[in-house]
């Protein structure tokens, strides 16, 4: 009897022929190529917890790239039924669809989740097909600078935001999404906005275009308790860049290169895979960045795999010291090290008698074993103050012959020499 993961690729290997495009491409990112929309801007769109889209409606042109990503850690899929297409969705990884060359303005389809239950729970949407020059009519200009770039904010159940305070420009979109389980409001009164984000939900609010440079506002939640619980925040506008003259007049608003940080699996050595990477919430599920002033932002992490069950997880966070007494920023680290450690018999200590690795202006350290495997276990965090950054690494394991603290040291060196 042909298999059902069989009957699924034939399906799909029909659909490109139908729809005239390039064969799926082998890689970690699922991509079905058209040459007719090579010039239309992607569309984004994210499949969340609990069975939701980040976006309900979606116009698109024959030959438009759609990416969709699962931000979530159930099982989801991209299904269109008349497409032929039914794909997979890996957690955080992006899979590229291109749509069918084929269709005709004014088409309009039905795109869910196939998984059982998640369309009758209301993941699914509507896409509308026009013509790529609807598109192209609707993008920005090239110049809009800073505009185009998208703010995200989360919601959190101890009546907090991810952010507490924000830097725009006229026109940017702000995108609130909610974690959590409890209902959360975005409310700005002077932008007359008041926005329900329930669970799992994700809402698209755009600053309005009359908004000038220095005005200041309060962002909120309404619902009873919440506000004086703690959950506001102050949005500062700021200028746009200026594409003329090539520079920004508002420098601090460059964050530090994460990415450089975290390598690729071939860089840590043989044998090592890459599993996650994302935001902080993505490689430790429970961070709630309590310590905001300090770690302003998400960052970000990778998870990977290495040889005898070894496991390596790399997060690197903004990190601002400037004006935090001492002891607040080693209660700030730890915190993040005990999320990290969670599962872990630890000793936690600074280790003082050991150097930082170079490069590092300090560093905090802890070791112990896995709970589970009695694996030897180490966690150093490397403060590099004058970048702005802080990288937390824990080894569960072995990295080549090294071990517990002495093990997440030479990770740290490793990045620092990659970096």
């Amino acid at each position: 009897m042909t298999s059902p993961r069989v009957l699924h690729l034939a399906a799909l290997i029909l659909a490109v022929v139908l729809a005239a495009v390039t064969p799926l491409a082998s890689t970690s990112t699922t991509a079905v190529a058209s040459q007719q929309g090579a010039d239309l801007p992607p569309v984004d769109l994210d499949a969340l917890d609990p069975d939701r889209w980040s976006l309900s409606e979606l116009v698109v042109a024959p030959g438009q790239t759609i990416r969709v990503t699962n931000r979530g850690v159930s099982a989801h899929t991209f299904t269109v039924r008349e497409w032929g297409m039914d794909v997979p969705l890996p957690t955080l990884q992006t899979v590229e669809i291109v749509v069918p060359a084929a269709l005709q303005p004014g088409d309009q389809f039905t795109f869910f989740c196939s998984e059982p239950g998640h369309q009758a729970l209301g993941q699914e949407g509507t896409v509308t097909i026009v013509a790529p020059e609807e598109v192209l009519a609707g993008q920005q200009p090239a110049d809009a600078g800073a505009s185009s770039e998208r703010i995200v904010l989360e919601t959190r159940d101890d009546f907090s935001w991810s952010l507490p305070s924000l830097e725009v420009v006229a026109g940017q979109f702000i995108e609130i999404r909610n974690p959590g389980v409890l209902e959360h409001h975005f409310v700005v009164d002077e932008w007359d906005i008041n926005e329900t984000i329930s669970s799992g939900e994700v809402k698209l609010v755009q600053v309005p275009d009359s908004v000038a440079a220095g005005q200041q506002f309060l962002f909120y939640c309404s619902v009873p308790g919440h506000q004086a619980g703690g959950m506001e925040g102050t949005i500062t506008v700021i200028a746009p860049a200026d594409p003329a003259s090539g520079s920004d007049p508002n420098p601090r608003r460059t964050e530090p290169n994460f990415d450089r940080f975290l390598p690729d699996a071939e860089t840590l050595g043989t044998g090592w895979s890459l599993v996650r990477t994302g935001d902080a919430r993505a490689v430790v599920p429970d961070y709630d960045n309590a310590s905001a002033q300090i770690f302003p932002g998400q960052g970000r992490g990778a998870t990977y795999v290495g040889p005898n069950g070894s496991r390596a997880t790399i997060l690197v966070l903004p990190f601002s010291a400037t004006g935090v007494p001492s002891n607040q920023i080693v209660e700030a680290i730890v915190n993040v090290q005990v999320l990290m450690m969670a599962d872990w018999e630890t000793d936690l200590r600074d280790a003082g008698d050991i150097s930082p690795p170079a490069g590092c202006d300090a560093a905090n350290r802890a070791g112990g074993v896995t709970s589970v495997y009695t694996l030897p276990a180490g966690s150093t965090v490397c403060q590099l103050r004058s970048a702005g950054i802080a990288i937390f690494v824990t080894v569960e394991g072995a990295y080549a012959e090294w071990s517990g603290i002495e093990a997440a040291d030479q990770v740290v060196t490793r990045l620092l020499e990659r970096a």
